[in-house]
């Protein structure tokens, strides 16, 4: 079973018996919450161009539409990463190999990068206000 949109999968593995009278304990849907991102000063045609460039790639199969995963693969709105620069390129052109994150410089250009992490951050940025919004206010 998949968690809701936008909330990761705290993992779990299930064992079963035959004939066992085990059940299992509750799921922990508990989203993780989204960093407070970056502020990335793009416009609209560098944030298209991101979102294209994002999807364009097959970004998406592994870490969800819109970089909102369902998986065991990292949330990008979630990522550290999304907070420098320089780290996002050196993961996008293969510096996360040993983790399954293939290497794109082949494909994708500094600047196209650069895009994707603005179009990601601005995801980021609605998601946070939605968590910030859901928060009850203090009486």
């Amino acid at each position: 079973v998949l968690p809701p949109a936008g909330e990761i999968s705290n993992g779990r593995v299930l064992v079963y018996k035959l004939g066992g009278k085990e059940t299992a304990p509750a799921i922990d849907l508990t989203p993780i919450p989204i960093p407070e991102p970056p502020a990335i000063k793009a416009n609209a045609k560098t944030l298209e161009a991101g979102n294209v460039q994002f999807h364009a790639h097959g970004c998406f199969v592994c870490h969800g539409f819109g970089g909102v995963s369902r998986s065991a693969v990292p949330d990008l709105r979630r990522s550290l990463v999304l907070t420098d620069k320089a780290a996002w390129l050196e993961v996008i052109h293969g510096g996360r190999l040993e983790n399954g994150m293939p290497n794109f410089s082949k494909a994708v250009t500094p600047a196209d990068a650069e895009a994707m992490r603005a179009y990601i951050a601005s995801r980021a940025a609605t998601g946070y206000a939605e968590q910030q919004a859901a928060k009850p206010k203090p009486n």
